[in-house]
């Protein structure tokens, strides 16, 4: 509903601009495409380069990363943009299935 009351706002500020004789810019009130997809998760080609970014790998969610410490390994990224990039990568880059891509 808000996204409706947004749009609507946008395209009544435009036609009283228009009404007034003023250009209204087309972008108002409206997120760039771009940056919707950026939030999604970069995808990686190999382990290397996600190791640069994330040294100890990303997790699949916290759990996963608590119980990778409880087994003495180093703790793999957690955070909103690392579980993303997880669900992003984890077919090519989890090869074990353990819920932890590019761990080292």
């Amino acid at each position: 509903m808000h996204g409706i009351v947004r749009r609507t706002m946008v395209v009544a500020a435009g036609l009283a601009a228009v009404a007034a004789g003023v250009a209204a810019p087309a972008t108002a009130g409206v997120a760039a495409p771009a940056a919707a997809g950026a939030s999604a998760g970069k995808y990686y080609q190999s382990c290397y380069e996600l190791n640069k970014r994330y040294p100890a790998g990303v997790a699949s969610s916290a759990a996963t990363a608590r119980w990778w410490v409880r087994q003495g390994y180093s703790r793999p990224a957690t955070s909103k943009r690392a579980v993303k990039v997880y669900w992003k990568n984890h077919s090519n880059l989890d090869r074990n299935g353990d819920g932890v891509a590019c761990e080292s």
